[in-house]
């Protein structure tokens, strides 16, 4: 939905969706056609720190919540399909020739993962991030929320959470109270000093 609206918004910019959930990545398509967007891509592959296969449990009733983690309640019925992976940096280089301006990461507690695989991307091209930030996934996969501030603050990025009157407020961390509730407010931007001023 995301990405949709996002190619809706700005027509002469070409936006790249990735997903490997096959009924999700046909509901993409079809949004995509319903909404005669012609400058999406899409790509049925995973994203992570590298290439390679990973197993990605899913919901039977709910597929567009998918994790390689068990993140689903233990009474959900799940199932499981393998994925071949890839880096954001790989995507750069096979099909990405130019500036990547705008990075939306929503992966169910493998962020982290992502931009591993994404560092040559961040230090050369600076994008905007948004990433969902859900600290009882992060755990998950062994690290903190606030380990992506620590990780993207080498790169000179800052990081901010949009407020109620719509303006963008600057955060060091992710408070501890909101990391241990279930907040919906963890979609925080990251953002470049020297490249997004203006924003």
């Amino acid at each position: 939905g995301y990405a949709i609206g996002l190619a809706a918004r700005f027509p002469d910019r070409l936006v790249h969706c990735f997903e490997p959930m096959p009924a999700t990545h046909d509901v993409l398509l079809k949004n995509i056609e319903l909404n005669e967007l012609t400058n999406v891509v899409s790509h049925k592959v995973a994203v992570a720190a590298s290439s390679g296969s990973a197993c990605f449990f899913y919901s039977r009733t709910h597929s567009v919540l998918a994790s390689t983690m068990r993140i689903l309640p233990v009474d959900e019925q799940c199932d499981s399909i393998f994925a071949e992976p890839v880096s954001i940096d790989e995507v750069r280089i096979k099909w990405l020739p130019h500036r990547v301006a705008f990075i939306k990461c929503d992966v169910e507690g493998a962020e982290y993962s992502v931009l591993l695989g994404a560092e040559d991307t961040l230090r050369h091209h600076r994008p905007v991030l948004l990433l969902e930030l859900y600290e009882p996934w992060c755990q998950l996969f062994g690290y903190s929320a606030n380990d992506v501030f620590c990780f993207l603050s080498q790169f000179g990025y800052e990081a901010f959470q949009v407020r109620p009157d719509r303006k963008l407020r600057r955060i060091d961390s992710l408070p501890f109270v909101q990391r241990a509730s279930h907040s919906t407010d963890y979609n925080i931007f990251f953002l470049h000093p020297s490249e997004h001023k203006a924003i």
